[in-house]
């Protein structure tokens, strides 16, 4: 199974648990970066979860730009050793940290926004989790990809004109009344 979307790379085999889950491959771009920022509209007060983090980019920009706690959490070492770094170089130490942790198990309790740009396949084996933190009041941004059913409330295109990235908004109001009940 592949997955293409403007000029995506190639994805990623990663073990997750006792799951095999095709990661995306490719950071986001700092164009994307900043347009995520601006739909997710952290405060000082907002606690950003960036699933998937990667090298730790929107985090780190999210804190600088609003002065928001973050926290990355990516299962592969050596881009949360590559993000640990760029957080001692920065000196943010005491408002960004980067969790090498399984999403399954990750606790996303503290977050008032969750980002998150991962293929539909591992956002459905997170789903309870997200719907969860959701239906307590986090708002989602997804890039590219949202829960399946799922109707966002915002809907951004950006990137360049031969990549463009759809990036998605969702609420309290974006879950399915069937999902609702399952949770409940």
């Amino acid at each position: 199974m592949k997955y293409t979307h403007g000029t995506h790379a190639h994805p990623t085999h990663v073990l997750i648990g006792i799951y095999l889950i095709i990661c995306v491959s490719e950071q986001a771009e700092l164009d994307v970066v900043q347009e995520i920022i601006q739909l997710a509209s952290p405060s000082e007060d907002s606690v950003l979860f960036d699933l998937g983090c990667g090298d730790g980019r929107i985090c780190l920009e999210a804190t600088k730009r609003s002065g928001c706690q973050s926290v990355g959490i990516e299962i592969e070492q050596h881009l949360i050793t590559k993000f640990k770094r760029h957080i001692s170089v920065l000196g943010c130490e005491d408002k960004v940290t980067a969790l090498h942790e399984d999403l399954l198990l990750a606790d996303l309790s503290r977050a008032t926004i969750i980002v998150c740009y991962l293929l539909p396949e591992s956002i459905e084996l997170i789903r309870d989790k997200l719907q969860a933190a959701v239906q307590r009041g986090v708002l989602l941004v997804c890039n590219t990809w949202g829960p399946k059913g799922w109707i966002c409330v915002q809907t951004v295109q950006c990137g360049h004109l031969n990549a463009t990235v759809t990036l998605l908004r969702y609420n309290d109001t974006s879950i399915p009344v069937t999902d609702q009940q399952k949770i409940i």
